[in-house]
């Protein structure tokens, strides 16, 4: 019990910040983290054994935002004068909006690359995993599945893997179905690498410039699957994809 609650009790800091996201308010957002750690506590055995703890929490916690606004007649009687309007509304009518403390941004953003490397190297050694067993594993000489792939898999981890290390057991990503990759798992990163390089452009030109949104529209979103997504790219850019943007990032 107690180590269930210490494991969910390390979320609270970005649970505080995802319902803060959801309802504006400061005193809103914990009280509603104080809500996802209550029906956390009781509905914990709805987690299934083995089940990654953060993706859970934030359903929980959505949920309890979700409730939050229903119940909160401020916004329902907003929503509704909004809807009569025909538009939005005006900032001033939220009168429970507050920024948020600087206090509490100033942590988030000095934690924004906490684990970092750790993390790049779990999807690094999952990418590799998934494109060795679809394109080099051979049961005759390399054995059974779990114990080659974790012999993969260590060169990627911080520490030793437990000698019981079942993680690709339940990698559901390895094959096709509605969310299988089969060989597919790296596009993960390959996608941060576009996704930060290409907004490298943004961050020279300017973010809300209307000249880089419009070639961005322009010569990779409205093209589709007409054109190899390597000449969409290098179209907006002038050059092939370089990691160095997504290090930078990641503070590496």
């Amino acid at each position: 019990m107690n180590e269930f609650a210490g494991a969910v009790e390390r979320h609270r800091r970005e649970l505080l910040v995802h319902c803060y996201r959801m309802l504006g308010s400061l005193q809103d957002a914990e009280d509603a983290v104080q809500e996802t750690l209550l029906r956390a506590w009781r509905y914990r055995d709805s987690l299934k054994e083995g089940a990654p703890l953060r993706p859970w929490l934030y359903r929980v916690a959505t949920n309890a935002c979700l409730d939050a606004i229903g119940r909160d007649q401020r916004r329902t009687a907003l929503a509704e004068k909004a809807a009569a309007d025909g538009g939005p509304g005006r900032p001033e009518e939220v009168s429970w909006l507050q920024p948020i403390p600087d206090a509490l941004l100033d942590g988030l953003r000095a934690a924004r690359t906490f684990r970092a490397a750790s993390m790049q190297m779990r999807q690094l050694g999952f990418a590799a995993v998934d494109l060795a067993l679809h394109m080099d594993y051979e049961p005759a000489r390399d054995g059974d599945a779990i114990s080659y792939g974790n012999r993969l898999l260590k060169g990627y981890s911080a520490s030793p893997l437990p000698d019981d290390y079942g993680m690709l057991a339940s990698f559901l990503h390895l094959f096709a179905h509605p969310v299988g990759y089969a060989a597919g798992y790296y596009s993960y990163k390959w996608a941060e690498v576009l996704d930060a390089d290409a907004f490298g452009r943004f961050r020279r030109e300017g973010v809300m410039s209307a000249e880089v949104g419009a070639a961005f529209r322009e010569q990779v979103l409205s093209r589709g699957d007409s054109l190899d997504p390597m000449e969409l790219f290098v179209s907006f850019m002038g050059r092939k994809p370089e990691v160095d943007a997504l290090l930078v990032r990641q503070g590496l």
